[in-house]
């Protein structure tokens, strides 16, 4: 766990200086890692300090939201100029104000990110994450013991997202780029857990996150649509204080229509893409392979008692799955595809092992 920690701090500053003079992809990659520590700690909140969890987890979103402001303005930037391509030329000749606001805003994120990257709250977030106040924890712990219970919760949320998307599409169009960025949101986690425990997996963790990655790059591409309309639609309301000519507001309604359809395809394919992902059950393959490992790892250390080594320890925090709980966890996880758990409550957790739920992107 702590090599997992320290692999996302060096991340970090492995980007620092260029993302300080503004390099687009040192930026973007700061931010990736911010998520990726934010999944590890909520992955690992049952064995970190309850306190110290939730100021890594609060700093870690406030980092994260000060790097996604400059990089929503450079995707953003790309779209539009790549979208103006398709659209009447002599709206698109129009479209230059537009990306000199977006020019603008993105000098301002830019400004405050930096403040951000050079301030003592980013410098405690790094001490604090390096030193992370581990609970009470025997020195023979492993993570393979505890891994499918910290797994199986994560990939329950995702699925409820998933199948709330697939409902959305049915009910409510309305409310679908709200599901879909929700589904984004716990992939994008599961994800990252996933690849944090990818040493004890095989084919079919690699092959979970494989159709993952693709998925997610759907998810993202609709998340950068839906911003874009949002920010085009924001220029209307705001076109005196953006400076932005008549033409330009009409070459904006012209993109908003554009992105529009092209969003609602991309929203189409998510939606396959995800029911073949649970007509195959490929996540709950994976978490199949990763309970196999611990129960392998579980008999190791059993058989090593006997030969006369001291026992594995398990984590003060709170017991390690046993084997027959690892044994229906993913089967317990496949229901859960297309029908709604018999009972929604959930087993009592002391208030110190949570970190507040987040859906920021």
């Amino acid at each position: 766990m702590r090599r997992s920690l320290g692999d996302g701090l060096s991340a970090l500053a492995a980007q620092r200086r260029a993302a300080l003079a503004g390099d687009v992809e040192a930026i973007h990659q700061m931010r990736v890692a911010a998520r990726r520590l934010r999944a590890r700690i909520e992955l690992f909140r049952g064995v970190i300090h309850g306190s110290r969890a939730l100021s890594c987890h609060n700093d870690l979103r406030w980092f994260g939201r000060a790097a996604g402001a400059v990089r929503e303005c450079d995707v953003m930037a790309d779209l539009l100029r790549d979208r103006a391509a398709r659209i009447d030329s002599a709206l698109a000749d129009a479209t230059p104000p537009l990306l000199a606001a977006l020019a603008r805003e993105r000098g301002a994120a830019h400004r405050e990110f930096a403040l951000a990257l050079d301030s003592n709250r980013y410098r405690r977030m790094c001490t604090r994450i390096a030193d992370p106040l581990l609970r009470k924890i025997a020195p023979e712990a492993r993570v393979a013991d505890l891994a499918p219970g910290l797994i199986a919760p994560i990939l329950r949320k995702a699925i409820r997202a998933g199948r709330r998307v697939r409902a959305g599409r049915r009910v409510r169009a309305g409310a679908e780029p709200a599901r879909i960025h929700r589904l984004r949101i716990r992939l994008k986690r599961l994800r990252y857990a996933l690849e944090t425990l990818g040493e004890l997996g095989g084919k079919r963790l690699r092959r979970a996150l494989a159709r993952l990655a693709a998925l997610q790059e759907l998810l993202g591409r609709h998340q950068d649509f839906v911003a874009a309309i949002g920010w085009l639609r924001g220029c209307g309301a705001e076109h005196a204080q953006r400076d932005l000519p008549p033409p330009a507001l009409i070459a904006a309604g012209s993109l908003m229509h554009d992105l529009a359809r092209r969003r609602e395809k991309i929203a189409a394919r998510i939606v396959r893409r995800w029911r073949r992902m649970a007509r195959e059950e490929t996540l709950e393959a994976a978490l199949g392979e990763i309970a196999d490992a611990a129960r392998a790892a579980a008999a190791e250390a059993g058989a090593a008692a006997v030969a006369g080594s001291e026992p594995a320890a398990a984590v003060t925090a709170g017991p390690a799955p046993t084997r027959n709980e690892m044994a229906v966890l993913p089967e317990r996880a496949a229901t859960e595809l297309n029908a709604e758990p018999a009972s929604k409550r959930a087993a009592p957790i002391h208030k110190s092992q949570t970190t507040p739920t987040d859906d920021s992107a």
